[in-house]
């Protein structure tokens, strides 16, 4: 496989000429249809209520308008095909509050036929962030020939804070969600040991996510490694690992041997 970053593509004339690489209007325009206007890069949104939990997931009864932003790019090489791993947002200029999120889209661009074209994208309206702005984003390597998109987002509410992150990959055409979790979790400005004014339960967990380069159902495993105690991972430190299965991550055992499976 070959991986090539966007910036340095003058470098590799003679493998990927430059009318190859798909362009922002290019992007927007089959990620978001007839909603998207290429002179003002705005979208109208319209959140379909029947994907939303709760009215408050929309941001309004009625549409939108969205300024798209494009969060991430990738261009790889997988057998011989190149492919555009792509992240975009949009962002609402009256959206601000504390749980607004907007909405956003992962997807992978492959060229074929001499144009770039959708292989898959998240549906359902997938949102994730905070205040009107998108959980940052990276692409990370989860098989031989499988890439998946990072999701992480800090926040603070009420003397608590974390960070909380979400893996979505490319399952049966569509990009969907495969895992969630902590990386990070304090209490510490709601802690009290009397109980009287906050909780009495301290609260700390710092962790990291890896991924195991041993296939299982073509996707590696993949690891949390934290330390202290928390809401999520309430058995303290150690190393979760989970393996893919059923269309996501599950999870096999905490201080999961990887020697004791072929």
């Amino acid at each position: 496989m070959k991986i090539l970053a966007v910036l340095f593509l003058s470098l590799f004339v003679p493998v990927v000429c430059a009318q190859t690489v798909p362009t922002n209007d290019q992007i927007f325009a089959a990620l978001y249809g007839s909603h998207y206007n290429p002179e003002t890069k705005v979208a109208t949104w319209h959140c379909p209520q029947e994907t939303a939990t709760s009215p408050d997931e929309c941001i309004s009864k009625t549409d939108s308008v969205a300024k798209i932003d494009l969060m991430l790019m990738h261009l790889i090489e997988v057998d011989g095909t190149w492919k555009a791993f792509v992240v975009t947002s949009a962002i609402v200029k009256s959206y601000t509050c504390h749980a607004c999120q907007p909405p956003i889209v992962a997807a992978v661009f492959a060229f074929r036929d001499h144009k770039w074209q959708v292989e898959s994208q998240t549906e359902n309206n997938y949102q994730f962030g905070a205040f009107g702005d998108p959980a940052s984003s990276t692409l990370v390597k989860i098989g031989p020939k499988l890439y998946g998109f990072m999701f992480t987002l800090d926040w603070a509410l009420r003397g608590y804070e974390g960070t909380q992150a979400q893996l979505l990959a490319p399952v049966d055409k569509t990009v969907q969600k495969v895992w969630s979790g902590s990386l990070y979790e304090d209490n510490s400005g709601d802690y009290d040991p009397t109980g009287k004014i906050g909780s009495s339960h301290r609260i700390h967990f710092d962790a990291a996510y890896r991924v195991v380069p041993i296939v299982y159902n073509g996707f590696y495993l993949f690891q949390i490694v934290g330390r202290g105690n928390g809401n999520t991972y309430r058995s303290g430190s150690g190393t979760f690992t989970y393996h893919f299965l059923d269309g996501e991550y599950r999870p096999m055992g905490k201080h999961w041997q990887l020697r004791s499976r072929p």
